[in-house]
């Protein structure tokens, strides 16, 4: 394993621009998990977790004995929780040899650590079957919620299984309900590491599952239903004279050894075909395996019936605090509030109207434009999953236009149509996000396509005609797509149903929506598609990241719902959230579509949904722990200078001590998290009016954060992951100040440094940005010369030790300092050439230590210094030298002999450090050395 700091995460980039080695790949080679700690902090990821959202906290503690009797601080820490559930001796082992695999993730091999909640599982289900006396009491329901990863823990148990000398004899067989669920989990299945065999057909499973052999076998839950060939069909039966014969399923094998996963259990627990699974094997271990909890009918546990009790639990709410799903936020647009800020909208809409005027630019035609999108907004959708008398659907139909389904009247499509793609431009399309739009019928998707397609033309044509046109949004938005997936209707179908499912799979609908937009590849113009315009198809099991908001206008009603919403949920990288935008009403009836579950477990369904009206309490509390942050470390009128209620002079002196304060890393690192997490909920809100409290903040903190980063020279600090919305109100911000926020921090060697540090208005000020320009121009070049850097790096810190708080005097001092870092090493020294002198310095710094040496030593490695230079010359001119790895051996082991034999003790003594420092040297100075 390897540990790390958490902010040192995000620094490869940096650190491989600046030419430095990110560390020993050796270290790598058996790498099985990283651990990132931070303070109390702490989570871990695989070896290819390059992203932040692919760490994760490990939360429980298995086995019990693991557990502390005491906690040292009181308190259980995610750093001890994380050292005491990971990293015992006998836990240990067992991650690595049963839960850490290899998969490939869409381009991707990925290296995947089971989470806690897998584990934990894992080890819940073996101690069942080691425990459990009968059938009843060694199964149990798995409730691990959508997106936790419910395959990889199937995986991780059968491996474990397997490990297991008691266990290993099981025959296990996974049973699922849909083909392309069963392609997915197949190829899941696959990382066990043993053959899948397939069972195609009833005759097959009568045959292969009755076999005492302890395979891994794949089964549709419908091979438990198949007619026999030799009987007639029922609509034939009904006319014979004989009444027809009805057989129960029959005994496939009676034996206890054997373990059914069945995935989604929630959906084949009843009826024939689970009758039928559960007399096939009636001794049979049974793990079912839910993305959502289950049901109760009449107070009777239905799916428990089937089952048996929980073995675990990992909720909605568990998989958002870990970050393993995002929070989704419904908002509602039923009944009078097609938008919710209306007045907003229209004040917008009369300025634009206003300047649309005034500019003389197509006034007519734009001003219709603005009267229609007026008109749409004040809009209503009326809620229309209330049960209603004969005369209200009667009045409904009347207003919105239609004899037939409410749902498919075209007034009421472009209303809602018009509506969602003003939402998904103003909220969605900023970071890159898509939608998916769920309709009540294929003819209502069909008419929502053409209505959604119509009013993204009206919105380029509003956008384009702007008197401040943006281009990039147009850009944007003209290449946006819709599409409809619905399934076939055989020959009854609608031509224009059957046009539009081609259309979908002429331009591989699906797979392009799951990709991000790509807007400067011709061939990738179908990554476009940013509506999913959908029925019944895709709805559960349907993993797209990049879908972050669906709109409903359908009526869905138990687990259906709850599967559905968690579409939106799914991680990617900047998505904070996922939304839900109801045109139908079911949030009006949530808490009946809810009452099919436990008490508890509606509580947590019931959490999943937030408002989005309850994300404004987060904005303010994280607003106040960034205020905080700088109170509780003596900056006191932080919120003045934040706010602009200070006077200009005052609000110039509280900057600089806000910049001194972060001079230390630790606050530095604070400050930079607790602003993103700010931005975050900033951008959930905007364009939401209850945003602008905190728009004057929010620049006023990103100036101090571009100070902060120019003063330390310091490229991590950044706005990345805070969302488009809110990045752009700071970019706009510091362009207006004339700070381009994209360039990075000036250099010590640029023609702008000396100007840019002029601009400092204290002594202090300018001597603490030269100090940190020289610092991070030492550790950057320190590998190209380490004892010359070295070197400068003590004078340096003396310099600062000497003459701190004379910043006048430090200030001048180190712009000498400065010059003489420019002029680097002279062209030669007295018997070392120029190209030879890094090596000399930095024999004699390793073998030396500082303590003086006679001239005939000094003269004696400065001849070994000339013929190291000429074997590296000879050696390393060759092509894709560091590359080869038997030359770079004997090259290792060329110098070994020539320190060894140098006949200077102190360079012989330490020769195995020299060798792996010369090679390093000789790496960096390559073009140098072969000139």
């Amino acid at each position: 394993m390897v540990f790390m700091l958490v902010s040192q995460i995000d620094k490869g980039k940096a650190t491989r621009k600046a030419g430095l080695r990110e560390g020993e790949p050796g270290l790598f080679y058996t790498n099985q998990f990283l651990i990132r700690t931070s303070g109390d902090k702490a989570d871990f990821g695989g070896i290819t977790a390059t992203e932040e959202e692919y760490f994760f906290p490990w939360r429980d503690i298995r086995p019990r004995s693991s557990r502390p009797d005491a906690l040292p601080a009181g308190t259980q820490r995610e750093q001890e929780t994380l050292i005491q559930g990971m990293l015992p001796k006998e836990t240990l082992l067992d991650i690595v040899r049963t839960c850490v695999l290899f998969m490939d993730v869409g381009k991707t091999r990925a290296k995947i650590v089971a989470r806690y909640q897998q584990y934990r599982a894992v080890q819940k289900i073996i101690h069942r079957l080691r425990t459990g006396r009968t059938p009843t009491e060694r199964s149990g329901v798995i409730w691990h919620t959508q997106g936790s990863g419910k395959s990889l823990t199937m995986v991780f148990a059968i491996r474990k299984l397997r490990m297991c000398d008691d266990l290993k004899d099981y025959k296990v067989c996974l049973v699922n309900d849909r083909t392309d669920l069963e392609e997915q989990l197949g190829r899941t299945a696959h990382l066990t590491g043993e053959t899948v065999t397939y069972i195609r057909s009833t005759a097959e499973l009568k045959s292969r599952l009755a076999t005492d052999a302890s395979n891994l076998n794949m089964v549709m839950v419908h091979k438990f239903g198949e007619t026999p060939h030799d009987r007639p069909p029922e609509y034939i039966a009904r006319v014979m004279e004989t009444p027809p014969r009805y057989e129960t399923f029959g005994i496939v094998n009676p034996s206890e050894r054997i373990l059914l996963m069945i995935d989604e259990a929630h959906r084949s627990q009843s009826g024939d075909l689970g009758d039928n699974l559960f007399e096939a094997f009636p001794n049979a271990t049974r793990l079912a395996f839910t993305g959502t909890p289950l049901i109760r009918v009449k107070d009777k546990k239905k799916t428990v019936e089937r089952f048996g009790d929980y073995i675990d639990k990992y909720k909605l709410q568990d998989a958002v605090d870990d970050g393993a799903t995002v929070q989704i936020l419904y908002e509602g647009k039923t009944a009078d509030s097609a938008i919710d800020h209306k007045h907003d909208f229209d004040v917008k809409i009369d300025a634009l109207a206003e300047a649309h005027v005034t500019s003389q630019m197509r006034k007519a035609e734009n001003l219709q434009i603005l009267e229609r999108m007026a008109r749409l907004d004040k809009r209503g959708f009326d809620d229309l999953y209330k049960e209603r008398t004969a005369q209200e659907i009667l009045a409904l139909k009347q207003k919105w236009g239609t004899t037939g389904d409410i749902l498919e009247a075209d007034r009421r499509i472009e209303a809602i149509a018009h509506d969602l793609v003003n939402h998904y431009i103003d909220n969605i399309l900023p970071n890159g996000f898509k939608a998916q739009v769920v309709c009540s019928s294929k003819t209502a998707a069909v008419k929502y396509k053409t209505c959604i397609d119509q009013a993204l033309s009206l919105r380029l044509d509003f956008e384009q005609t702007h008197p401040k046109p943006d281009p990039d949004l147009c850009r944007r938005i003209e290449f946006l797509q819709s599409v409809v997936v619905v399934s076939s209707d055989g020959t009854n179908e609608k031509a224009e149903i059957t046009q539009a499912r081609k259309h979908a799979k002429e331009v591989d609908a699906v797979e392009n929506f799951k990709r991000p937009f790509n807007y400067d590849d011709s061939r990738m113009v179908n990554t476009g598609i940013a509506f999913l315009i959908v029925v019944d198809m895709h709805l559960t099991g349907f993993d797209a990241p990049f879908e972050q908001v669906m709109y409903i206008d359908k009526k869905i009603k138990d687990h259906n719902l709850l599967q559905a919403i968690a579409r939106v949920n799914r991680v990617a990288k900047n998505k904070t959230r996922g939304y839900i935008v109801d045109y139908i009403g079911l949030a009006n009836h949530l808490k009946e579509a809810l009452s099919i579950y436990d008490a508890d477990d509606r509580e947590d369904v019931e959490g999943s949904l937030t408002d989005i009206a309850a994300e404004l309490p987060v904005l303010e509390s994280r607003y106040q722990r960034l205020l905080n942050l700088f109170k509780d470390n003596g900056i006191a009128d932080i919120q003045g200078y934040a706010e602009q209620t200070v006077p200009d002079d005052r609000a110039a002196q509280i900057l600089e001590s806000t910049v001194q304060l972060l001079e230390e890393i630790r606050l530095r690192a604070a400050f930079e998290v607790y602003f993103k997490k700010l931005m975050q909920s900033m951008d959930i809100i905007l364009p939401h009016s209850a945003a602008n409290p905190y728009r004057i903040p929010v620049k006023r903190f990103g100036y101090l954060l571009i100070q902060v980063r120019e003063r330390y020279k310091d490229e991590t600090l950044t706005i990345s992951g805070a969302g488009e919305k809110v990045r752009r109100i700071i970019d706009d911000h510091l362009v207006s100040l004339g700070i381009n926020p994209k360039i990075p921090p000036v250099e010590l060697f640029s023609d702008r440094f000396i100007s840019e540090i002029e601009k400092n208005q204290t002594a202090r000020a300018k001597a603490s940005e030269m100090e940190h320009a020289i610092r991070k121009h030492c550790k950057v070049r320190f590998e190209e010369d380490p004892a010359l850097y070295k070197r400068l790096s003590e004078k340096l810190e003396a310099l600062i030790k000497q003459y701190k708080d004379h910043w006048d005097s430090l200030y001048n001092l180190l712009f000498e300092l400065r010059e003489e870092a420019k002029r680097g090493r002279p062209d030669a020294e007295d018997g070392v050439g120029a190209k030879e002198a890094p090596f000399y310095d930095l024999i004699l710094t390793q073998a030396f230590d500082g303590t003086p040496a006679s001239d005939e030593t000094l003269n004696a490695v400065k001849a070994l210094t000339a013929d190291i230079f000429l074997k590296l010359k000879t050696a390393i001119d060759i092509i894709d030298f560091w590359n080869n790895d038997p030359e770079i051996s004997k090259l290792r082991g060329d110098l070994s002999d020539m320190l060894v034999m140098s006949g200077i003790d102190e360079i012989a003594d330490k020769s195995d450090v020299l060798v792996t420092e010369i090679a390093a040297l000789a790496k960096v100075r390559h073009r140098d050395i072969v000139g």
